[in-house]
């Protein structure tokens, strides 16, 4: 673990807990185990695809597939990236 990733962690521990907001988009949208993995792979890897893509052993367009089809459902598209924070902060 990262210093930055513990101070995130630290600093937004306690509003994650008390959110019903960010609750809610938890159960909603982590329905999917692997999903998790993609958002921390993306958000790991700064949002390139590529990168995110060849660090899950997905091929790329499987990846693209994935995130349009997460798009759709969410109206969250990590491919920008507030979506993309926001989504990781769900992971932690």
């Amino acid at each position: 673990m990262t210093a930055a990733k513990g101070a995130l962690d630290y600093f937004t521990h306690q509003s994650r807990k008390q959110s019903y907001l960010l609750k809610s988009y938890q159960e909603l949208f982590f329905k999917e185990p692997q999903l998790k993995k993609i958002i921390q792979a993306l958000y790991q890897a700064q949002g390139n695809t590529t990168l995110a893509a060849k660090k899950l052993y997905l091929h790329r367009n499987s990846l693209q597939y994935k995130l349009n089809r997460f798009a759709a459902e969410s109206g969250l598209d990590v491919k920008q990236m507030d979506d993309l924070i926001f989504c990781y902060l769900l992971t932690l």
